[in-house]
């Protein structure tokens, strides 16, 4: 079992070095998905690190700004979801569409 967490740690820090220098994405668009992730994951040095990074890519203050208010509307969306609907929707299910409770069903 030991040789197969090795195994899969190798393969994981080679798929996500293959991921950062894969060139199909600039990296100015690298450090906006990092940065979007990071804020979505509310992870303080994950921030920091996809602020320096988006600052580096040449992104302005207003750049920076409409990913954090992306972020923001996005996490709202869901709140407001879970609000009116009781159940939590991912991209991609039709989960949540249904907006009678089913605790008495």
């Amino acid at each position: 079992m030991l040789n197969f967490i090795s195994q899969l740690e190798k393969s994981f820090a080679e798929f996500i070095t293959e991921a950062y220098q894969n060139q199909t994405l600039c990296n100015k668009s690298k450090a906006i998905v990092l940065l979007t992730f990071a804020l979505s994951e509310e992870n303080p040095e994950l921030v920091k690190e996809g602020l320096m990074k988006a600052k580096q890519e040449g992104l302005t203050n207003e750049e920076i700004a409409q990913i954090e208010a992306i972020v923001i509307a996005l996490k709202g969306r869901k709140i407001v979801q879970l609000l009116t609907t009781g159940t939590s929707t991912k991209p991609g299910s039709n989960e949540g569409t249904n907006k009678s409770s089913c605790c008495c069903q």
